[in-house]
Parts: structure tokens; C-alpha cells; sequence
């Protein structure tokens, strides 16, 4: 009976621990941290805190998130740097705009979008810098591919191609399919990993395509078919809290509702393979 009562007095003060000192993450991204959200209440980050709970691992948030933010952005405009010379994090986790991590036709940049690769490297480092400075570790959030039904795949897109004096002339942007696509994007973000051995390297963008591969008509894109939807969001928390905290995603009995039944059992399958 004593020995039972110093367990449970023992495990009441280690959960008093827990919640005393939670496990400090930052989230540093854009659209595709914060959608189906907003910037001051992004999806995100919220279904992480939400999933960890649920797994009695207590999380307390951060982030810094802006609509189509590069790292370059970022890094620029001061804020994450604000952020991590202030208050000391657990973990990092950085999410570049959703093509910057590309080697990318100059058409892109002359249009008004990112450069692409060259850029990416430079400001993936400093940002990388600013976070071994802080202590924390960095996770890299390699996200997904755009959905094949965007405009950027077809044939009339002006910047469909690479022009004949670059590297890749005559090549698609995305190169051959979705798979050497995310595979484009994951070489980009293992480029940025070599400046930093102790990262974590999420491969979001890859687990999707395992769970479309199960689930056909799975839903995890908006209908603009390259950000996240509900169902698309929940799944990435998933994917970052199995890499970063090594939680047992399996073991959850709770989702959104908008995600199904099946849908959810299936996310957790993908995860456990």
C-alpha cells in the first residue's frame, strides 16, 4: 500500500513537472504552417500542441507566420531573430515557401515569385546560424509537392520550362512527375541539412504521397491545389510530432471532424509502416 502510494505521489509530481516546464517549440513558415488558419491562430501548430496533449506530452507554442514569406523574408525583416535571441526553444521548426527549395527557371524570379535553390541554401544557413545560437534543434518541414491540377503544370504556363541557355533547358519546372518532383524538393531541403548534422528532417511532402497511394480520393489539399486542407494540415502535426518528439501517433483516438474514421486510421497506418 505504501509503495503504491509513493508511485502515485511520484507520478503526480513528474506530470507537475511535465506541465511546469513544456517542451518549447518554434514554428517559422507561411501559408503552408498556418492554413486552413490565420496568422495569429495557425492550423498547424495548433493540431501539434493538440496531439502531443493527447499523448500526455505538454508543448507550449510559438511561431512566426506570414502569407508567401521566403526564408530570405525572414531573415530580413528581423522577427525570428527577435524571437530566438529572447527566449530559449526546444526545437525549431522551419518551413521555406513552398518552391524556393527548387532549382527554378529565372522566369519564376522575373515574374515575382522566389528564386529558387541558390537563394533557398544562403538563407536556410543564416536562419540555421540564428537557431544554433538559441540552442534549439532545428527540424527541416520538407513539405509536399503542388497537386497535379495546378496551373503551373500546364501546357500554356509561361513559365512552364527551363529556357535555352540554363542548365536544365527544355525541362519542366517540376521535372518528369509528382515523384521526381518531391524528390527535387527533398534534395533542397538535405542540401540545408549538411550546414546543420543535428537536424531533424521531416519528410511531410513524402508521407503525403504514401497516404494518397492508400487513399486515392484522400483530401488533404485546399481546393486551390497546393495548400493544405483540414484533413492535409492534421496529417502534417502528425508527421512532425512522430519525427520530433518520437510520439506514438498511433495511439490516437481523437481527429477533427473532418476527418473520417477510416481516413484517420489509415493517416496512422502510414505512420506506423
Amino acid at each position: 500500500m505504501i509503495r503504491n502510494s509513493f508511485a502515485l505521489v511520484l507520478t503526480l509530481l513528474l506530470s507537475a513537472v511535465a506541465v511546469a516546464n513544456p517542451i518549447k517549440i518554434l514554428f517559422i513558415g507561411n501559408s503552408f504552417t498556418f492554413v486552413p488558419g490565420g496568422t495569429t491562430n495557425p492550423a498547424l501548430p495548433n493540431h501539434f500542441k493538440d496531439i502531443a496533449l493527447a499523448l500526455n506530452t505538454e508543448v507550449e507554442i510559438d511561431f512566426v507566420v506570414k502569407p508567401g514569406q521566403t526564408l530570405k523574408k525572414h531573415y530580413d525583416e528581423g522577427e525570428v531573430a527577435m524571437k530566438l535571441s529572447s527566449k530559449k526553444y526546444d526545437y525549431v521548426v522551419l518551413q521555406s515557401q513552398s518552391l524556393e527549395a527548387l532549382e527554378l527557371p529565372r522566369c519564376f524570379h522575373e515574374k515575382g515569385g522566389p528564386v529558387g535553390r541558390p537563394e533557398f541554401l544562403e538563407y536556410s544557413k543564416k536562419l540555421l546560424d540564428l537557431i544554433a545560437l538559441n540552442g534549439a534543434k532545428p527540424v527541416i518541414f520538407a513539405h509536399w509537392t503542388y497537386k497535379q491540377d495546378h496551373p503551373f503544370f500546364k501546357d500554356d504556363f509561361v513559365c512552364l520550362k527551363f529556357e535555352s541557355n540554363e542548365f536544365n533547358a527544355g525541362k519542366n519546372w517540376y521535372g518528369i512527375n509528382l515523384l521526381e518532383y518531391q524528390l527535387m524538393l527533398n534534395e533542397g531541403y538535405s542540401l540545408a541539412a549538411i550546414h546543420s548534422p543535428n537536424a531533424i528532417k521531416s519528410l511531410v511532402g513524402t508521407k503525403w504521397q504514401a497516404l494518397m497511394t492508400k487513399i486515392p480520393d484522400s483530401t488533404l489539399y485546399h481546393p486551390d491545389s497546393y495548400h493544405p486542407s483540414a484533413q492535409g494540415s492534421f496529417f502534417s502535426a502528425m508527421v512532425l510530432a512522430k519525427d520530433i518528439l518520437n510520439l506514438n501517433v498511433h495511439l490516437l483516438t481523437e481527429h477533427p471532424w473532418e476527418i473520417t474514421a477510416h481516413q484517420f486510421e489509415q493517416m496512422k497506418t502510414v505512420l506506423t509502416d
